[in-house]
């Protein structure tokens, strides 16, 4: 009977598994936090703050030593700096998404609104068992929430030094967008690297696969009037810088 459940709801068996396991969290979840009451429900915030803690900062870590290539967190965060040093300025400038000045306007009207209204913060703190035990846990919630751009905004800044920059000509250059073609190659053509995907790039190398590619690193094919050397084969997702 259970097999032919998502069937019977018209859905794929991935989508219903999914739906399943929201609507058991969020029953389980109401069932303890309305017969526990708002102080189980800062003990199940605790637990949860600890891990999401402990996770992210082994994010960090965990990004920081990939990108430092076997040199430690360390070196991970030197090549962090060196490569994205217009990122860690806080202060932005004239043409910032979000300048520096609404942190007294309109940021501020939002940080006011959410530590003073919002039911994820004021519940927990009427949940303490006096005055002083709420104010001392909105206090280190404050603290805590000075440490989000460690395991929240470094992380990002990582996968971008990851997966968001590509090498050309020895320069590490932004990745602007994906394309889903199939196949795609690094040559270097009039002494200068570019990447050359889909039509372009099956005619160059003869395949639209990646794996059925005949040339290696260093090798020479000629199009039109033009000779290409293989940098590098790419296969589905490849980037485009420009």
């Amino acid at each position: 009977m259970l097999p032919d459940l998502p069937e019977g709801f018209a859905m794929n068996r991935e989508i219903f598994a999914l739906w399943l396991i929201v609507w058991m969290v969020g029953i389980i979840g109401s069932i303890y936090a309305l017969f526990g009451g708002l102080r189980t429900v800062a003990v199940s915030d605790t637990l949860n703050g600890i891990g999401l803690l402990v996770g992210g900062f082994m994010i960090t870590g965990y990004a920081l030593s990939q990108i430092g290539a076997g040199d430690g967190m360390s070196a991970g965060a030197t090549l962090l700096v060196e490569q994205q040093k217009e990122r860690l300025n806080s202060i932005g400038g004239k043409d910032s998404s979000v300048p520096f000045g609404t942190i007294f306007t309109g940021i501020f009207l939002l940080n006011l609104f959410y530590w003073t209204t919002n039911q994820q913060i004021i519940q927990r703190t009427f949940g303490a068992r006096s005055l002083a035990e709420g104010q001392k846990g909105v206090l280190l919630t404050g603290l805590l929430k000075l440490l989000g751009p460690l395991y929240l905004v470094i992380p990002g800044m990582l996968a971008f030094g990851l997966f968001g920059l590509i090498n050309l000509d020895g320069v590490l250059t932004p990745i602007k967008d994906v394309t889903t073609d199939s196949i795609a190659m690094v040559a270097r053509v009039d002494g200068k690297e570019v990447i050359l995907h889909g039509d372009e790039a099956e005619v160059i190398l003869g395949t639209s696969k990646p794996d059925a590619v005949t040339y290696q690193r260093g090798d020479l094919a000629e199009h039109g009037e033009k000779e290409y050397e293989i940098v590098e084969i790419l296969g589905p997702g490849v980037v485009i810088t420009e």
